[in-house]
């Protein structure tokens, strides 16, 4: 059956409406994602804006579409100097004091203003950021300048007036005689509160600049007497006196009297007391320590451990000089229980800037000039010295040649830089170098505090082997035939085993080697002449043949010496003392042995 007409025309105006809303819609949606995305473009574009936005000002200037940077160099141009001209008056009580802003280094704070503008919408979410975007366009957003000053100047400038008003606190007082604590309560004062007064200062420097800022003075109380509080400030233990050794020196540490007080029966007197403003006593207990001051005083250094004397020529002025220059470094000091005693590290590099002279080395088995020689005569004396106190040895090492003022195997040389002499106090107490120059005499003296009475020390040296010293001639054209001059005296090498003998009352207790040493045989140079010498003939006398032949004999020798530079040292084992005249001279320089 055929659709009715009305129905199909109405069908067909469907079909036709249909196609062009869905046309519609198709349109909307892209005008809507145009629109979209072109307010997302403006969006972001007004979002990564890089400089201040507008309407946004720093004082009375304008700084929107500014840099920060730039921002501050404008605000500058016009502010910077401004208050350099600026000052006020503070006071109190009377008394008055001017300040200009340049006294307390005010400026005002720029950086942080140009900071605060160009945060304006940058901070927060999206809505809060274009909030504060579009109200610094329409409204104006309105950064203060504050003004800032030098924390130190300013508190410097309120002492100034604080110190001629103030009435200081008097806290409470003790004091201690015999065996009663005296206290005495404090008093009030008035102060100049100095955070207070910078804090009111700026304040009126930043709202509503003024001429005259009146600082007012506040009663501030004493403390109040507390038993816990006093017993913790006047109580203590009884403390032995002690000492301490830094840098060779000693310093001795005062003992601690102890204190003690009843807790019960001192609050109770403090509770009767308080507020009268009389002194009042509390009886206390005083504890006297088992080591006092005095008692560590006459403990310390009371016996003398050892002592060693050598001889030297005090003819020789540079080497005296240098022996004299060492022993003086080494003087009064003092090496804690098992501290090290560098020689090198005390006496220092031997240089002119130090004093040292140049006098006779050993380097490399020759005798040479050298800055500093003697100084081992002082080594080789303070080595005898520890070795008779029984000290223990940390590094030694014997000449390369033998010296005379100690016994062969009793020295000890030295080269800054390279050979040092070392020993450590090995005893329970500190000990102390003294040292002692005069007239031809240096003595090495230690003390310390002996706790092995009857133990004595002694030293043995035995000759291992003797080598001979060669003899090295040179011939000299302008000296007589037959005429020698020795111009360095020869001596001759050793190797010698050194013994320590310990007694105890009398008896032996220990021997042992301590070292090994070794010697070079020391050259002797001669010059001797080489020039032909004849004896002329009288015109008078009848030559004959034995008398031309007796003519032409040479000249019986005749042997000189030219002044020694050193001498032939002969062992001396006797003791303590060397009775040589005339010392061979110590080595400071690097040795080649």
């Amino acid at each position: 059956m055929q659709e009715p007409l009305k129905q199909q025309t109405v069908r067909q105006l469907l079909q036709i409406n249909s196609k062009y809303i869905k046309y519609g819609i198709i349109y909307l949606l892209i005008v809507l994602v145009i629109t979209t995305t072109l307010i997302g473009f403006a969006v972001n574009n007004v979002l990564s804006y890089s400089d201040i936005y507008s309407g946004v000002y720093i004082g009375d200037i304008h700084v929107g579409g500014y840099t920060k940077e730039s921002a501050i160099s404008a605000v500058l141009d016009k502010y910077e100097g401004e208050l350099s001209q600026k000052s006020f008056v503070i006071q109190s009580k009377g008394k008055r004091l001017n300040v200009s802003c340049a006294d307390i280094g005010a400026y005002y704070d720029v950086n942080a203003a140009a900071d605060k503008a160009y945060k304006v919408g940058r901070a927060g979410n999206f809505f809060r950021k274009m909030k504060e975007i579009y109200t610094a366009k329409t409204k104006h957003v309105f950064i203060p300048l504050d003004i800032k000053a030098d924390p130190i100047k300013l508190e410097n400038k309120i002492k100034e007036l604080s110190v001629q008003v103030d009435i200081p606190v008097q806290e409470y007082s003790t004091r201690i005689e015999g065996n009663y604590l005296y206290v005495k309560e404090g008093t009030s004062g008035e102060l100049i509160i100095i955070e207070k007064a910078k804090e009111k200062i700026l304040e009126a420097l930043n709202y509503g600049y003024v001429d005259v800022i009146e600082l007012n003075p506040e009663v501030v109380q004493p403390k109040q007497v507390n038993v816990e509080d006093l017993y913790n400030e006047v109580c203590k233990e009884p403390v032995d006196a002690k000492y301490e050794v830094q840098n060779y020196k000693l310093q001795i540490i005062p003992h601690v009297v102890g204190i003690h007080f009843n807790k019960e029966e001192a609050a109770k007197i403090i509770d009767e007391n308080r507020g009268s403003g009389q002194e009042y006593v509390i009886p206390i207990q005083l504890t006297v320590p088992d080591r006092t001051t005095e008692i560590l005083q006459k403990i310390l250094f009371k016996d003398q451990l050892a002592q060693y004397t050598t001889v030297f020529n005090p003819e020789d002025v540079d080497r005296t000089t240098n022996i004299k220059l060492a022993a003086k470094k080494i003087n009064d000091i003092v090496l804690g229980p098992g501290d090290v005693f560098s020689y090198n590290d005390v006496v220092g590099s031997r240089t002119k800037e130090a004093g040292f002279q140049n006098a006779k080395v050993y380097v490399g088995g020759t005798v040479v000039d050298g800055l500093g020689g003697g100084i081992c005569q002082v080594s080789s004396t303070l080595y005898n010295a520890i070795l008779y106190a029984d000290l223990e040895v940390v590094s030694r090492t014997n000449h390369s040649l033998t010296v005379s003022y100690v016994p062969l195997g009793q020295d000890a040389t030295v080269s800054y830089g390279s050979i040092d002499f070392k020993f450590r106090n090995n005893t329970e107490w500190p000990i102390k170098i003294i040292s002692k120059v005069s007239g031809n005499r240096l003595s090495l003296e230690l003390y310390g505090v002996n706790n092995e009475k009857g133990k004595t020390v002694s030293i043995e040296n035995q000759v291992i082997q003797t080598t001979p010293f060669s003899v090295k001639y040179t011939d000299d054209p302008n000296l007589e035939e037959g005429k020698t001059i020795v111009k360095q005296k020869g001596g001759n090498g050793y190797v010698v085993d050194t013994y320590k003998i310990i007694k105890k009352d009398g008896k032996i207790v220990e021997r042992k080697k301590i070292s090994r040493s070794t010697y070079l045989p020391l050259e002797q140079h001669v010059v001797r002449g080489s020039k032909k010498v004849t004896v002329p003939v009288s015109p008078n006398t009848p030559k004959d043949d034995n008398s031309s032949k007796q003519s032409e004999q040479p000249v019986s020798p005749v042997e000189t010496q030219a002044p020694q530079q050193s001498e032939d040292v002969v062992p001396n084992m006797q003791g303590q003392e060397n009775s040589g005249e005339l010392p061979v001279v110590s080595e400071t320089n690097p040795v080649t042995q």
